[in-house]
């Protein structure tokens, strides 16, 4: 899992790239192909690599890769560049470990379970609303720790704030922006829209999976062209 880490940036980004489109490309061909049969093909298998399902092997590999951030992250924090803004950095980490946590066991799932118990005592009507949006809770957190983070990241290397900001659009676009279409999809019920849900649905994992590693890659970079701890020193004496 750590072995990332010993290799080059432009290695790994294309070793990670590969494996995601792999994932994605066998959810497509499992929706498409269930489409035209009429039934899921293979549904054991199916079910292991579909973005539908959770506890599986493209969110097992989402976590694995907000796992890598989470680490490279540390390893910032703990080294001399970090040492100005270390509680930032750990920030970052925690967040990115909160990510890993909850593509392992989906607890964004139970948010709106949760959601309808607080808000019991409202009428049909606003407990459907918040049970709806509930599940984007992680993400708007994410949202606003990207604009909290904001003032941090521009002062990063042109190159890994650019890549940085890149990869948050990148997730944020495909964990609200696609979800949302797919679930407003589902409650308008058009024609296909089962087809439509699940292929936004396959697209919206994709996109995280390359915000992820879009993010790492930005995070190898900051820390490969970093200053040894000698050179900061020396800078800090002139």
């Amino acid at each position: 899992m750590f072995a990332p880490l010993r290799m080059s940036p432009n290695r790994t980004i294309a070793l990670a790239s590969a494996a995601a489109m792999a994932l994605v490309g066998i959810d497509v061909g499992f929706i498409l192909r269930s489409y035209n049969e009429g039934a899921m093909v293979a549904p054991l298998i199916q079910k292991v690599f579909s973005a539908e399902y959770e506890h599986n092997v493209p969110a097992v590999y989402s976590a694995v890769l907000a796992l890598w951030c989470t680490v490279l992250l540390v390893r910032i924090s703990m080294s001399p560049q970090g040492q100005t803004a270390r509680k930032r950095w750990v920030f970052l980490a925690i967040i990115c470990g909160f990510l890993a946590l909850d593509e392992l066991l989906a607890l964004h799932e139970y948010l709106p379970s949760i959601s309808g118990g607080i808000y019991s005592w409202a009428d049909k009507t606003v407990w459907d609303h918040v049970t709806d949006v509930a599940w984007l809770t992680p993400y708007a957190a994410a949202l606003v720790a990207c604009v909290f983070f904001g003032s941090f990241v521009l002062k990063w290397p042109p190159r890994t704030r650019n890549l940085t900001i890149l990869a948050a659009s990148i997730f944020l676009s495909g964990a609200i922006i696609l979800e949302t279409a797919g679930f407003a999809l589902h409650r308008v019920g058009l024609e296909h829209a089962d087809l439509l849900v699940e292929l936004l649905g396959s697209m919206e994992e994709g996109l995280e999976m390359a915000g992820i590693i879009v993010f790492g890659y930005a995070l190898m970079l900051y820390s490969s062209h970093a200053p040894s701890s000698r050179a900061l020193k020396e800078e800090r004496s002139c």
